[in-house]
Parts: structure tokens; sequence; C-alpha cells
């Protein structure tokens, strides 16, 4: 089950949330707790699931555990991208070089 926490509670909120079982009743109370809360969400859907509660829709075949599988290595990489560039981004601002030795 997913929990997703508030600003309310004085803990962070997420930035986005990544869902791959868009039908399922669990899912569809986390994705309306998500847009009352203007917390971003992503979906993986093929042509038989409903977008409504989605931000943004990634269409692909959301019943292949393989398909499923790809798609979340490529967010993966990306998020790890971003946070890379960030914090290289961050340390010029600052005027350090990193030190990955």
């Amino acid at each position: 089950e997913a929990v997703v926490s508030t600003q309310s509670t004085g803990k962070l909120k997420p930035d986005l949330i990544v869902c791959s079982s868009v039908m399922c009743t669990k899912s569809q109370k986390m994705l309306e707790y998500c847009n009352k809360n203007l917390i971003p969400t992503i979906g993986i859907l093929d042509s038989d699931c409903d977008a409504t509660n989605l931000t943004y829709v990634v269409p692909g075949n959301d019943d292949s555990t393989d398909s499923l599988m790809f798609y979340h290595e490529l967010f993966n990489k990306a998020i790890y991208r971003a946070k890379f560039v960030a914090h290289h981004m961050m340390l010029k601002e600052v005027g350090k070089t990193a030190d990955w030795n």
C-alpha cells in the first residue's frame, strides 16, 4: 500500500509519483490523493486504461512485466542523471569540484 506524506505533517512530499498499475483500487486512491495535494504523477498505460487522474501519460503495455521493467529502468536512469547534473550545478555555484576518487 502506498503511503504519501504531506507537508502539513512536517514531512516532505514526493516530487513525483510513477504508477504502473493505474487500474487497481489502491492506485486510484493514491492518484486522487496526489491530485488533491498537487503531486505530479506519471502513469504507464495502454488503450484500455483511464488517464483522468494522471498528470503525464506514457503510452505502453501496462500488462507486461518486461515492459514495466523497461520503463522503470528508464525512469531510474533519468532520475539519477538529473540528480547528478543538479549536484554538479550546485558545486559550480559554490565554486567547488567533485572528488570522485
